[in-house]
Order: C-alpha cells, then sequence, then structure tokens
C-alpha cells in the first residue's frame, strides 16, 4: 500500500500538497515505530481545532451546523486514537478497518465542503420525498469529484476496501513468508501481528490522513455560515 493522497506534504505555494507521481509513502520523517507513535499522539491538534472553532459558547441554541462539525471533530479524533492504539498493539485488524473509515471521513467532509447541498446528509439523513435532503453519493462518486486534492484517492480506496473486507487479500494478510536457508517458509500465528513492511506504511498513511481530515474539517467550517461554527469577537 502506498500513499493515500498521492500528494506530497507541505507544500508552501498550496499550504496543500503538490502531485506526487510516484505515489511513494513518505516514512523520512520518523526511524522507528516508537518515533512515529509519538509525532503521532492525538490529543493537542484536536484540542486546537476545538478552541478555534468551537470558544467561544454563542449564546441561545447552538446551530445543527455547529452540532456537526463538533461531531465531525469527535469522530476524526475517536478514528486517529483508534488507529494509533492498533498500531502501538501490532493489531492490523484494528488499523486497517478504521484507517478506512477515516479515509472515508475525509472525502465525505471534503466533498460536502464544495457541493454544502449534502450538508444535510450529515444531520437529518437522505429523504426520498425531499430534494432538499438528497443522500450522499456513493464513495467512488465522492472521490471523483476530490480528485484534484486527492489524486490517488480512488486506488488507495480501493486497496483500504481488499484488506479489509472478506476476501484475499484480507485472508493471506494473516500469514508471513519468511527466509530459511534452503528456501521460504509461511508462518502463522493465532495473535494479529503486521508484516514488517506494513508498519512504517501503515504509520506513514496515519499521519497523512490526521493531516488530510483537518485540511477536509477547515474546508467545511469556511463552507458554513460564519455564525455557525465560531463567534466575533
Amino acid at each position: 500500500m502506498n500513499r493515500l493522497h498521492g500528494l506530497e506534504p507541505d507544500d508552501p505555494t498550496t499550504g496543500r500538497g503538490s502531485t506526487n507521481a510516484e505515489n511513494l509513502v513518505d516514512t523520512s520523517w520518523f526511524t522507528t515505530l516508537e518515533a512515529a507513535l509519538k509525532l503521532l499522539t492525538p490529543g493537542a491538534r484536536y484540542d486546537e481545532l476545538a478552541l478555534r472553532h468551537f470558544v467561544p459558547v454563542p449564546e441561545g441554541e447552538p446551530s445543527i451546523e455547529r452540532l456537526v462539525l463538533q461531531s465531525l471533530l469527535v469522530r476524526i479524533h475517536g478514528l486517529h486514537r483508534g488507529i494509533w492504539r492498533g498500531l502501538a498493539d501490532d493489531n492490523p485488524w484494528e488499523v486497517w478497518p478504521l484507517m478506512r473509515a477515516m479515509f472515508e471521513l475525509e472525502v465525505t467532509m471534503l466533498f460536502v465542503s464544495r457541493r454544502p447541498e449534502y450538508f444535510d446528509a450529515l444531520s437529518a439523513g437522505p429523504s426520498a420525498t425531499r430534494r432538499d435532503h438528497p443522500a450522499l453519493p456513493k464513495m467512488t462518486k465522492m472521490l471523483n469529484q476530490v480528485r484534484d486534492a486527492i489524486p490517488a484517492g480512488v486506488a488507495a480506496y480501493a486497496e483500504l476496501s481488499d484488506v479489509t473486507h472478506v476476501g484475499v487479500k484480507a485472508t493471506w494478510m494473516a500469514r508471513q513468508v519468511r527466509p530459511v536457508d534452503d528456501g521460504l517458509i509461511l508462518t502463522w500465528n493465532s495473535r494479529p501481528t503486521f508484516r514488517p513492511e506494513q508498519v512504517p506504511i501503515a504509520a506513514a498513511q496515519l499521519r497523512e490522513l490526521v493531516d488530510g481530515c483537518a485540511f477536509a474539517l477547515e474546508e467545511l467550517v469556511a463552507q458554513l455560515p460564519t455564525n455557525s461554527a465560531t463567534v466575533e469577537e
């Protein structure tokens, strides 16, 4: 598995990243899993986002937009914590499904920031009788709509789905091939474990997801009524 987004991070000209043609995962920012986990520890970033957008608290009833945004922030934080714990516990069966869910959330937020008519699908749900309550499109369609921001999205989502759903890749991920003096052996353990080459990839992809979700949330906040999410001093 390679980059989820197909972008080089931290492009100063865009603030979002530039297209990475090779689509190679970036593991240059850490040397060990312990170092990566320390850098990826969840917490402070989400507190900063909450302070920026939801403090001070407005008087009266909170808007639906504000409530939904707060829920999205908590969901991002929760998924980040789950993936982080899965990496620390060497449990790919915890990491990949939660990573897929976090990627879906990022794509949805980015899509809705560009198509705000779908916002009610995040709060009231779709309606068969009201045209102003459309259902969200399928994930692949939303990915195509935001492919400028997530160029590798369709391929990345297919990979995440392959290792998450019951199927060939998910089945054989439970085994490892190890070299021995006279060839190779196929090993198995009743306890879940990453293949050695998967650990740095998963850590790098978590960093992409954290940055991507924060970006998508900011984009969504910017498209909603200002006083729904923040209060001007």
